[in-house]
């Protein structure tokens, strides 16, 4: 499935909502669950030092969730992660098997960070 189609795009935005954990408010709407990830970042990681060692937000971000966010429940085993690209681009094994493991795991990565973007946007949330 081409990456920039609305339904593609959806379908990331889904799962985003689904792993952004905010525990705190039963009634959470989305835009509340982005201002908390986003208010996440920014406290946990993306201040002072690590900003300046990270001048690229997507870079930041990434390293950011490697270090498994208490907001967001992120996937680290790089085995699912392959297969929720592999299902995202609705791809039969055999087509998967033709991307290297890295390549998945940059793309998971740059989806979600285009994505979260995205919707924070939408909602007029500033991400950076």
């Amino acid at each position: 499935m081409n990456a920039n189609t609305i339904t593609f795009r959806k379908k990331i935005q889904s799962y985003i909502i689904d792993i952004l954990d905010y525990e705190d408010m039963e009634n959470a709407t989305t835009k509340d669950e982005l201002i908390h990830f986003v208010d996440c970042f920014n406290s946990e990681y993306y201040y002072g030092f690590n900003k300046q060692q990270h001048p690229n937000i997507f870079d930041a971000f990434v390293d950011y969730l490697w270090g498994l966010p208490s907001c967001l429940n992120i996937e680290y085993s790089n085995y699912k992660i392959k297969e929720i690209v592999r299902d995202w681009h609705e791809q039969t094994k055999e087509e998967a098997s033709k991307y290297k493991e890295e390549a998945s795991i940059n793309q998971y990565f740059r989806l979600l960070y285009r994505e979260l973007e995205r919707m924070c946007k939408e909602y007029e949330i500033d991400f950076i």
